[in-house]
């Protein structure tokens, strides 16, 4: 039977940290700093919490997820190797320094959490935070395909999906394979989060993604929402502590998905959100699913947005080379490997 409630969204308890190693990409970074004068590394993070006493625990094999501890030993190399700087001061950088910036997406309630550790490291992180989730307590999509594919057999799934298509032999082929040649999950897991993520009808995913998690995870979706994100008063407690708050769109839908002029909606509400916030903030922005068009880069400079991330995993080595509309962020916890 599903759940009423939600996931226990506080880390608890301790967990030991695990050696950082590098990956081959944070290597090369680690060349960069040798060889250039000045590099801006952008990091990214998402969920950030103990897993010793959480409930869904297979979600957190599905994406990157870091403990408490593998958090802080990732901020230790980083404070060790970069001087960290928030999104804000990136127009002001003019020695010659290795910079890293900390961003934290999706809005979730970890990052309320792990907000003491970062004021212990003097670190202003960027938070971008889905507008219409917080403000209408719902579930983000992609976040419900994650738990149903953590709660239920992926096989059980692919036949109750199936159920609602016609030209099952086509659909399943071409949403079974994945596109990254080290992905160890299985064909059906592919195919339930690229169907449901990507199919062009989204009338009809989003009402199989609805009826699969009322069955799986949770008939009430406003308090499971209200457990796993941020709310109003711990968002103000942040900016209040120095954190800078920027957008990543109203519902986290992909914006190269949306029309024209549902992109306008979308970037215009969150940015209204974000200014409620704070009035006299820069506007900052992620692409949800690192997607964007030219329409988006558009409607960003419209609407006097000054940093927007991507997901191209690279570093900047001069910032008047760099399109900041299309600035590269670094999965952290791929990049320094656990």
């Amino acid at each position: 039977m599903p759940d009423k409630g939600g996931p226990d969204p506080r880390p608890e308890g301790t967990a030991v940290a695990r050696p950082l190693a590098l990956s081959d990409n944070d290597q090369r970074m680690m060349r960069i700093k040798e060889t250039t004068s000045m590099s801006i590394t952008s990091f990214m993070f998402h969920d950030i919490r103990n897993n010793d006493d959480i409930r869904f625990r297979n979600r957190y094999t599905l994406k990157p997820f870091l403990t408490v501890a593998e958090f802080t030993t990732q901020l230790d190399f980083i404070v060790s190797n970069y001087k960290i700087i928030s999104t804000s001061e990136l127009f002001s950088v003019t020695d010659n320094n290795q910079y890293a910036i900390l961003t934290f997406d999706d809005g979730l309630i970890d990052h309320y959490h792990i907000q003491p550790l970062l004021k212990d490291y003097k670190i202003r992180g960027t938070f971008l935070v889905p507008a219409g989730i917080l403000l209408h307590n719902v579930v983000m999509k992609s976040h419900k395909i994650q738990f149903v594919l953590s709660a239920a057999d992926e096989k059980q799934l692919v036949r109750e999906i199936l159920g609602h298509v016609r030209d099952h032999d086509a659909i399943w082929e071409r949403f079974s394979h994945s596109r990254f040649t080290d992905n160890w999950w299985t064909p059906e897991m592919v195919f339930v989060t690229n169907f449901l993520r990507n199919y062009e009808d989204h009338e009809t995913t989003s009402f199989i993604v609805d009826r699969l998690f009322d069955k799986y995870v949770s008939t009430d979706h406003g308090s499971f929402a209200r457990r796993f994100y941020l709310n109003h008063g711990q968002i103000a407690e942040m900016i209040k502590n120095g954190m800078e708050i920027g957008g990543h769109g109203y519902y986290s839908n992909d914006l190269t998905a949306l029309s024209h002029e549902d992109q306008q909606t979308d970037i215009a509400s969150t940015f209204e959100y974000i200014k409620s916030l704070r009035q006299d903030c820069d506007l900052f922005f992620s692409y949800p699913n690192g997607g964007f068009d030219h329409n988006t880069i558009a409607l960003m400079k419209q609407n006097h947005c000054k940093v927007a991330y991507t997901t191209e995993s690279t570093s900047v080595d001069r910032l008047e080379d760099v399109d900041l509309l299309r600035f590269p962020r670094i999965s952290a916890p791929e990049t320094l490997r656990r």
